[in-house]
Parts: structure tokens; sequence; C-alpha cells
């Protein structure tokens, strides 16, 4: 329950935002050192205000979202919407005749309202609150900058690692079922996690040989080097799955030998391609990396991580879905990292590395997007809670 001072603080903070994210900053920052959980509710909200304000170039996720809600208000018409969280935005946004700024903003605050809940939830279980600063820097570098345009897949993948977190975490099972629906309905991808997770969790002895474990690993590995076999193979499964839906559910060209697949690399220059091997083989190296240190402790999360794991390096040629999966591993790794109470010195060696990682990564996010934050935000004026209002 919220009690009359943290009332109102966030009273004082939606004030603040109303007339400029800037002037919340300040109260941001106390709000770190002094690990105030009022920053769950008021940090996503700037936040939102200012991807409310975010100009979308034509190759986002979110400039397609945007077209398809144009047209679903004048034709009433949707086009590529597999999911039902998407449907689900436009029509609310039609009753209540809201402008399509509305899609980014709402995205944003679910995407950072349960990444913070998750790294409280840590938090609320250690009795030293010292390093929460340095944490709550960490869990905001984990987030790729924009990941938030993509709408369907920040929402499902974050929904879906809070509902894992509940039922492990937690304990609390149902609850956790609920958010793992949810995240099902923002983006199909989410089945296959949900899918691995039950089955590690009700199966947990099928799993529980070590060597087993390892097996899955090296055996995808292997797979992978015979990438011409493979494609063949995710091809009839992908059409089995298409025949199954009676619609092109999953697009073969697209994701497997398209320009999000195999011919992703083809479409960058030298340099594109060396960070793009660079970010690829990193989080790869990272994923396994991983796999001996959450063997080190024993707890309910290590062969959910190692099946993941395995299908991770099984889609690694395949960049957008490999990125997915690879970007959710990333996530629980943090995670997971952070509700240890003490970490080895290979723990810690392993976290500065990842951090090291993080931080070139939203570097090239920034550097990448520059053109685009500096249009979008060249107005300081237009970033407070009351032009959000007034325009929506």
């Amino acid at each position: 329950m919220v009690n009359a001072k943290n009332f109102v603080l966030i009273i004082f903070d939606v004030i603040c935002l109303f007339f400029n994210v800037f002037i919340y900053v300040p109260r941001l920052i106390i709000g770190v050192l002094t690990v105030d959980k009022t920053l769950i509710i008021t940090f996503p909200l700037m936040l939102s205000v200012l991807a409310y304000n975010f100009i979308p170039p034509e190759t986002y996720d979110l400039y397609r979202h945007y077209e398809n809600y144009q047209n679903f208000l004048n034709n009433n018409e949707v086009s590529f919407i597999r999911d039902f969280f998407l449907y689900f935005l436009f029509t609310v946004g039609r009753f209540f005749d809201l402008n399509n700024g509305f899609i980014a903003f709402v995205s944003c605050y679910i995407l950072y309202f349960y990444w913070l809940k998750i790294l409280y939830i840590n938090f609320d279980y250690k009795a030293k609150k010292k390093n929460f600063p340095l944490y709550f820097l960490i869990f905001f570098i984990t987030l790729p900058l924009v990941i938030y345009t993509g709408v369907r897949f920040s929402t499902g993948l974050i929904l879906t690692l809070y509902g894992i977190v509940n039922w492990i975490h937690l304990r609390n099972v149902k609850l956790g079922i609920v958010y793992i629906i949810c995240g099902l309905t923002a983006h199909f991808s989410m089945a296959l996690i949900a899918l691995i997770f039950i089955f590690t969790s009700y199966f947990n002895n099928i799993f529980s040989n070590k060597y087993l474990r390892v097996g899955f690993v090296f055996s995808a590995l292997l797979v992978i080097s015979f990438n011409e076999q493979l494609v063949r193979f995710l091809t009839t499964v992908i059409e089995f799955i298409n025949q199954l839906f009676d619609w092109n559910f999953i697009s073969i060209d697209t994701y497997i030998t398209g320009k999000w697949g195999l011919e992703r690399a083809q479409e960058l220059n030298s340099t594109g391609q060396l960070v793009l091997g660079i970010r690829n083989y990193g989080m790869l190296f990272l994923i396994l990396l991983f796999c001996p240190l959450i063997s080190f402790n024993k707890n309910k999360y290590t062969n959910f991580y190692y099946v993941m794991c395995a299908v991770t390096i099984l889609v690694f040629p395949f960049t957008a879905v490999f990125d997915r999966y690879g970007t959710f591993l990333i996530f629980f790794i943090v995670y997971y990292l952070s509700t240890l109470q003490k970490k080895t010195n290979i723990e810690i060696i392993y976290f500065l590395t990842l951090i090291v990682y993080l931080i070139f990564f939203r570097a090239i996010d920034i550097k990448d997007n520059i053109s685009v934050y500096t249009e979008s935000y060249s107005n300081i004026l237009n970033l407070s809670l009351i032009k959000v209002l007034l325009g929506i």
C-alpha cells in the first residue's frame, strides 16, 4: 500500500513532470540515493513523456505501428498485427480518440514500470541497500534505449520475465501464470520461452543431470555448424505452424532467409557488419559463459536457463530471432546476478565484463540515434506531461 508520505512524493513528482521532465531530475537523483520506491511509478512516467515525443525513422517498428494505427482509425483495417496487445491498444486509442503518440507512451511505461518492480523486489530481500544506485544504473543500461519502439516485443519480454520472477522468486504461481499469458498476448515469440519455463519447472528432474544440461548446449553448438540443414529444418517447422494457423503467422522470408535473417549482415557496410558481429558474438559469449556460473548456485532457474541457452544458440544464424531470445537472456542474467547476496570473484569478473558490454552498445545506440534524438527533443518545452495530455 502507498502510505501518506509516498503519496505526497508521487504527487510532487507528477507536478514536476507536468512542467518539464528536467525539473524532475533532482528528485530522481535523490530517490535513487534513498532507494525511494515511488520511483517505480514516476521514473517510467518521465521516460514515457520522452517516448511520446520520439519521432521514429521509417525503418523503426514504431513508424509502421503509427501508420497502421492511422489506417485503423480511418478505415477500420489493420495489417501486420499478429498479437492481441497491439490490437487492444488500437481499440483503446480509437475509443478515447487518442493520437498515435500514446502507443509509445504506454509501451515505454509498461517496460520500465515492471523492470523497476523486478529491481525493487530483489532489494526488498537485502539487508544492505548501499549498492542500489549502482544496480539502478545497470538495470537502466541493460535496456536498449529505444527498445520500447518495438511495442510488442518489449512488452511481451518484460511481462514474461515478471511472470517468471513471480513464479519462482515470490512463489506466486497463479500471478506468474497471469503475467506470462499477458506476455504471450503481446508477442508470439514469448510462447517458446513460456513453454520452456513451464516444462522445466514441472519436469525439473529430467534436467537434474548436469551432463545432460551441458549436452544440450554443446549439441546446439554442433547443430548451428550445419547452417543449410538447419535452415531447411526450421523452414519445414514454420511452414507446419503457418498451416496450423491457416495464415502466414511467422514469415519465413523475413526472419529466416530474409532481411532479418541470413541476409541481415549483407545489407550493412563493413563497419555495420563489424559492430553486428561484435554484438552478436559478444552476446553469445556472455550467454554461454553464464552456464557454469548459474550451476554454482543450486536454484530453480538453472534448468530453464540451460534449455533457453541451447535454443538461443540454435537461432544464432538468424539475427532478429537470436537478438530477441538473446536480449531476454541478458535481461535474465542481470536480474539473476542482482539477487545474489554475495558474489564470488568469478561472478564479479563476469558482471564487470557484462557491464562493459552493455555500456559499449548503449554508446552505439546513442551514436546511431543522435540525429533522431536531436529532432525529437529539440524543443525542450514540449517535454512535459501537460503537453502530452493536451496532445493526446
